[in-house]
C-alpha cells in the first residue's frame, strides 16, 4: 500500500511493495476462511480443495461475513443511511448489504460472490486506515461511501465493476 516506502530508506517503493496490501488481505481472508471450514459447527469437515465449494464454503463465508460487518451493520442501522448508490446504475455492494440480501443480489449473480466482493473491500480500506481504526464510524462510512461506488458481481461477467463517474471529466 501507500505505507510500504515510508520508512525513508528508498525514494519509493517499487511495484513489488505496492502489492503487499493486496496480498496481506488475501492471506488474511484464505486463512480466516480456512479456519472456518475446519471447526466442528461447519456443516461437514472436509479436508483440501474440497472445502472451498459447497455447504462448507458457504457456511464459512457466511460466518465471516457477519463478524466481519458485526459494527457496520449496527452502525448503519443507527444512522439509517440509505444505499448511495448513482440512480438508474446497477446493483451496488452497498445496495446489497444486510438481512435481505439474498432479495437484493443480481439476478444470476452468486450472493457468497458479492459478500467475498465486500470483505475484499472492507479488509482493503481496513488495512490501510492506520489511524483511522480508532474511528469506527469514520470508516464504517468510508466503507459505505466505497462500497455504493462498487458494482455487484453479476451473472454476465462475475466480477465487480466500478461505476461510471457522475462528476465533471
Amino acid at each position: 500500500g501507500f505505507q510500504a516506502g515510508a520508512g525513508g530508506d528508498d525514494a519509493g517503493a517499487s511495484a513489488g511493495d505496492m502489492g503487499s496490501t493486496r496480498e496481506l488481505v488475501v492471506e488474511r481472508l484464505a486463512t480466516n476462511l480456512w479456519n472456518l471450514t475446519q471447526i466442528p459447527t461447519a456443516p461437514a469437515v472436509v479436508k483440501g480443495a474440497a472445502c472451498a465449494d459447497g455447504p462448507v464454503a458457504e457456511y464459512a463465508i457466511t460466518q465471516l461475513h457477519e463478524r466481519t460487518f458485526a459494527g457496520y451493520d449496527r452502525w448503519l442501522g443507527h444512522t439509517q443511511y440509505e444505499d448511495l448508490s448513482p440512480k438508474g446504475e446497477p446493483a451496488t455492494l452497498g445496495f446489497i448489504h444486510g438481512p435481505d440480501a439474498a432479495r437484493r443480489q443480481p439476478q444470476g449473480g452468486m450472493l457468497s460472490d458479492t459478500k467475498l466482493n465486500q470483505m475484499v473491500l472492507y479488509e482493503l480500506l481496513y488495512s490501510e486506515a492506520a489511524n483511522c481504526r480508532l474511528l469506527p464510524e469514520m470508516l464504517s462510512f468510508t466503507y459505505h461511501a466505497a462500497a455504493c461506488a462498487v458494482g455487484a458481481p453479476s451473472a454476465a461477467d462475475g466480477t465487480s465493476r466500478a461505476l461510471k463517474s457522475s462528476g465533471p471529466e
